[in-house]
């Protein structure tokens, strides 16, 4: 029986709503995505049919999807199966972590940084590259630079690469390694070094929504030493890695770039700086929480010059 396109709506965006805890707002949104799923029409097409016969399969798909939300928790991302990430199509699966708006905003900002470089033959690294999407748009923006992500996860590196070939991007390498532990031949020859590791308390995520703890990787997500443990690792071994004359530096642009959680910039200040780094910075994100840390210069000591 045909239906109008409203009344698909508003009976699925009730559906969400007896059973979560969304505004109206996002549950109609959610509707309208997931409407758009079974059909596989967009938005602007379902309107200007008004009305819609959804076949027995698309019926059945809709209500398991709206199962997943109201009873699972299943995050809406893992059911789309996509996200959009600088301009690129991310598929998403579980337990591999789904991209955050945040990240998306740094790599977005960091992109438009490094512009007046687009052209150097860059190597970048990216650690921990989960679905590979800060891997790929950086190589997207950056066609001559060369992209080397890094996962400690097989279903990382598996996922990331079926991101690179979806996206059509070439200049990306994904490598199995526990931080740089397979990395022993990109010593010294490392432009950039960007993360968004690990930065959550256990403390801290057992006050998480159910949709993180019951679905998202928790090793994506946490770590001991109140959430700077890979932060260390990654800050203390930076400088094996990086070039001591790289065209970022001669252009005052990052060498390092991290991502951190809620109350840590000050014990990161500190950790970078230690290290060696100079004209350290920290960034908020849109919701102004200082969000990701820079570094610009490496200074190396003179007994390293000289050498």
């Amino acid at each position: 029986m045909a239906k109008t396109i409203n009344q698909i709506i508003t009976e699925t965006t009730n559906k969400l709503l007896t059973e979560s805890n969304n505004s109206e707002q996002a549950a109609q949104a959610e509707s309208w995505w997931l409407l758009e799923k079974v059909t596989k029409k967009r938005q602007a097409e379902l309107i200007r049919e008004e009305k819609a016969t959804l076949t027995h399969e698309q019926e059945k798909a809709l209500e398991l999807y709206i199962t997943q939300r109201t009873k699972e928790n299943k995050p809406l991302q893992y059911i789309l199966g996509t996200v959009p990430f600088c301009g690129l199509e991310i598929l998403v699966e579980p337990p591999t972590l789904i991209p955050r708006p945040e990240t998306e905003e740094w790599c977005d900002r960091l992109i438009q940084k490094l512009d007046p470089v687009k052209e150097e033959r860059l190597t970048i690294l990216d650690i921990g590259v989960g679905s590979g999407c800060i891997a790929l748009a950086l190589a997207k923006a950056f066609p001559y630079a060369t992209v080397i992500g890094v996962d400690a996860h097989s279903h990382a590196i598996r996922l990331s690469e079926k991101n690179k070939t979806h996206n059509k991007i070439p200049n990306a390498l994904f490598i199995k390694s526990d931080l740089y532990r397979e990395l022993g031949q990109y010593k010294g020859i490392i432009d950039l070094i960007v993360s968004n590791p690990p930065y959550i308390s256990e403390k801290e995520f057992l006050g998480l929504s159910k949709e993180v703890t019951d679905w998202e990787d928790k090793s994506a997500l946490v770590t001991y030493d109140e959430g700077l443990a890979i932060h260390k690792k990654i800050v203390s071994e930076a400088k094996c890695y990086l070039k001591k004359e790289s065209v970022l530096t001669k252009n005052k642009l990052p060498q390092l770039l991290l991502e951190f959680g809620k109350g840590q910039e000050t014990n990161l200040l500190e950790m970078v700086s230690q290290a060696g780094f100079t004209n350290i910075t920290i960034e908020n994100d849109m919701e102004k929480v200082p969000r990701w840390i820079t570094a610009t210069n490496f200074v190396y000591p003179e007994t390293e010059r000289k050498n």
